[in-house]
């Protein structure tokens, strides 16, 4: 008797449970549905349009250039008071690969109305139909033009010919600020080494010059060192200024002779319509373009092995009387390592390679290398003298590092004299989803705003406020009649951040180049850090026949169909597959509910509505 009545309070709480389990999903539907229905009617607010973004400025105040970002923004909405900027998000991908969200709702149809682009992804949104083109809204404001260096031009632009047969221009996207790339060094450190607390004079710096440096500050024992370079994702964005100072490049773009399939260099955008005609008479605006690597060329080589140099060259310092305290380094030869004995070149003393060893003073390179910290051991452990980054907007340098503690020097000039260096921009496009001309002229009105004057004095002002203005470019702080913050700029990080503008390059922007500079470019740079008899060329030469053959290669037409079928034939028998699994578990349930339905005690009412439970949770999704 007493197993019966537990018998039917146990059915009855599973009964209870089925049908709070049933208005919990119901629930759930319900506000999935008025979530929604309150979305479509707050994009229909009278003479209000609503703009869909991801990333706007935090309220997050504390960092001055954040909050710079933010007061340009909230100056938007209050001058256009009929746009309403709501902040979207779609699946978050965190690290490296967090640009792949954006490719997955572009997929998706749930991209932003409008969003910043990195260069090195510009090229993919171009080619793709990521982005509209924004000639008619420049063409009512001329000043826009002024705001594409020319060095950016040809990133944001494409050429094309008219139905007369006259080329023309798009422009797709528009900077809002720039970006350069210089070397930071520790001044405490450089006065420790005896080298100039400004820094190299910049006719002086060169790859020479940054190697006798990074000597000089380099002591192992102390855990000094004179350079950090990145290692891997971000390891080819840092090696690119370096094939451009050897005269190379990393990708170039070319015309492909229809009838000869020979590669023809594309001349520069801009260039007179003679230089697109080849001397046998082919107009090169007409034919396929194609890209490919060329950093393993002599100057991709040559950039290379002076990393290899970086990482491994050995040398020692002199410790001989007269030039004790002097600081004097000097390379081991391989005539050196040949005859077994070291000799100074400045004092002359000798000293046995293997007395060396046995002191542990035979070095080998300047390089502190760490995968998993990059800025950290420059900015946090004081004990690096050098590193290569990039400082723009409105800014000479970081705003988290001290002008008394850190210098600001350019990028040094290669073997031959050439000067360059990384130079970006941040890019703003409109999304070619967006259909609405109300929408996409508002969504034009704020990047305009964004590369307005009156967003960048903003933004002076803000970091003026906050007490950065030594951190500010100083010609900004005159033209916005600040011109007495500037004498508090150091003279040696104005010099060099103009310079820095003189000699600067975009970074390449061909499609899917994310994928090279991220996962292709770290294997020989890897390839060089982790093993002193890597050959530079060889590890080059074999990744970019890899770029080459997978990723800038466009499969023909006739292997693309054969691998299309192969593909419909796998698919169709994952289908059949999929059919035969589901037709079995339909019968095993079935077989289930039918022993179910006659045990009392399994409690058919609460499988009743255990299945509508369960709809009720699946229909949102």
């Amino acid at each position: 008797m007493e197993s019966i009545r537990r018998s039917d309070v146990f059915k009855k709480n599973k009964n209870i449970a089925g049908k709070l389990l049933t208005a919990a999903g119901f629930v759930l539907l319900g506000i999935v549905i008025w979530t929604v229905i309150s979305k479509v009617e707050s994009t229909r607010e009278k003479d209000v349009i609503t703009l869909n973004m991801w990333d706007l400025p935090t309220t997050n105040i504390a960092n001055p250039r954040v909050r710079a970002d933010r007061a340009v923004h909230l100056r938007f909405l209050e001058s256009h008071p009929d746009v309403r900027v709501a902040q979207t998000r779609g699946i978050r991908v965190e690290g490296p690969a967090r640009e792949s969200a954006f490719y997955m709702a572009m997929a998706g149809g749930t991209a932003p109305d409008l969003f910043a682009i990195n260069m090195r992804s510009i090229g993919s949104y171009i080619d793709q139909g990521f982005v509209i083109p924004l000639d008619k809204f420049i063409a009512t404001w001329p000043e826009a033009q002024d705001r594409i260096a020319d060095a950016v031009r040809p990133a944001v632009s494409r050429t094309y010919i008219d139905e007369n047969g006259k080329a023309g221009t798009h422009i797709y996207a528009l900077p809002t600020s720039y970006y350069v790339m210089g070397f930071y060094y520790r001044k405490a450190l450089f006065q420790e080494a005896g080298l100039p607390i400004d820094g190299c004079p910049p006719e002086l710096w060169s790859w020479d010059t940054l190697w006798e440096y990074g000597k000089k500050l380099t002591f192992p024992q102390e855990g000094h060192f004179g350079l950090t370079v990145p290692r891997g994702l971000i390891a080819g964005w840092m090696w690119m200024p370096f094939v451009w100072q050897a005269d190379g490049d990393i990708v170039r773009q070319y015309g492909e002779d229809p009838d000869t399939g020979d590669l023809i260099p594309l001349p520069k955008l801009g260039a007179p319509e003679s230089a697109w005609i080849t001397p046998d008479g082919l107009d090169l605006r007409k034919v396929k373009h194609v890209w490919q690597a060329v950093y393993d060329e002599p100057g991709g080589v040559e950039a290379l092995e002076f990393y290899k140099k970086l990482t491994w060259a050995p040398w020692t310092r002199c410790n001989s009387h007269r030039c004790r305290g002097q600081n004097v380094c000097y390379d081991i030869t391989p005539e050196m390592f040949e005859t077994g004995v070291a000799k100074c070149p400045l004092c002359g003393e000798e000293v046995p390679i293997e007395t060396l060893k046995t002191r542990k003073t035979l070095y080998m390179g300047i390089l502190f290398l760490d995968p998993t910290d990059i800025e950290g051991p420059f900015l946090r452990e004081k004990r690096i003298g050098m590193m290569m980054w990039s400082a723009g907007g409105i800014n000479v340098a970081w705003s988290n590092v001290e002008p008394d503690e850190i210098g600001l020097m350019p990028c040094p000039a290669g073997p031959r004299g050439t000067r360059a260096n990384n130079y970006n921009a941040s890019l703003w496009g409109i999304s070619s989803q967006l259909k609405d001309p109300e929408k996409i002229k508002a969504a034009w009105e704020y990047i305009r705003f964004q590369a307005s004057d009156e967003a960048e004095k903003i933004r002076v002002e803000t970091m003026v406020e906050a007490g950065r203005g030594r951190y500010v470019d100083p010609e900004l702080l005159g033209k916005y009649g600040f011109e007495e913050f500037a004498k508090y700029v150091p003279k040696t990080w104005g010099a060099t951040y103009r310079q820095l503008k003189l000699y600067g390059r975009v970074e390449p922007y061909a499609p899917n180049y994310l994928n090279v500079q991220t996962a292709e470019l770290e294997v020989p740079l890897e390839a060089v850090f982790i093993d002193p008899k890597t050959d530079p060329a060889e590890v080059l030469k074999a990744s970019a026949t890899k770029v080459n053959n997978t990723i800038f290669r466009e499969i023909p037409a006739d292997e693309m169909n054969r691998k299309r079928r192969i593909a419909y034939v796998v698919a169709g028998g994952i289908g059949v597959v999929a059919i035969f699994v589901v037709f079995m578990l339909a019968k095993s349930v079935k077989g289930l509910v039918e022993a179910a339905a006659t045990r009392k005690r399994m409690g058919l009412k609460f499988s009743q509505t255990s299945v509508f439970a369960a709809w009720a949770f699946m229909v949102p999704a």
